[in-house]
């Protein structure tokens, strides 16, 4: 990732992490479960930098259901 891509990531993270972690929270029940799915999802819209070309409710949307799919991909392997 260059600085561009890093920085375009620092602000969708700094516009939607309380609200996915809040997200996560909700669908797990447990705080460190929430924290490493929040971490995932982030660690795999790094890979995706476009998502900060999205309009906001775009890129939330994106984030969540990233966030969901680590959770059910997490029930499906257990």
């Amino acid at each position: 990732m260059d600085s561009s891509q890093a920085a375009v990531m620092r602000v969708v993270c700094e516009q939607h992490t309380a609200a996915l972690w809040r997200c996560a929270l909700l669908l797990t029940g447990d705080r460190g479960r929430a924290k490493e799915v929040v971490t995932e999802t982030l660690r795999r819209a790094g890979q995706h930098p476009e998502i900060a070309d999205y309009s906001d409710g775009s890129a939330r949307a994106w984030l969540f259901t990233v966030a969901r799919d680590v959770i059910l991909d997490e029930r499906g392997n257990t």
